[in-house]
């Protein structure tokens, strides 16, 4: 059995995701692929901090 968790932008349940920045300020959050895909291209304030596995 995996863990999942909650992504932060779709409140997705997943057992991969991806801590990453993507807004103004400095709060880590966790993302799944799908979302990381859509708010990563040209943003300025994306950045990815690693990989979590369930």
């Amino acid at each position: 059995m995996s863990k999942t968790k909650v992504c932060a932008n779709c409140n997705g349940e997943e057992s991969l995701m991806f801590r990453v920045q993507y807004k103004p300020g400095k709060t880590w959050c966790f993302l799944c692929k799908p979302c990381v895909n859509e708010v990563k291209p040209d943003n300025p304030h994306y950045r990815y901090g690693g990989t979590w596995k369930g």
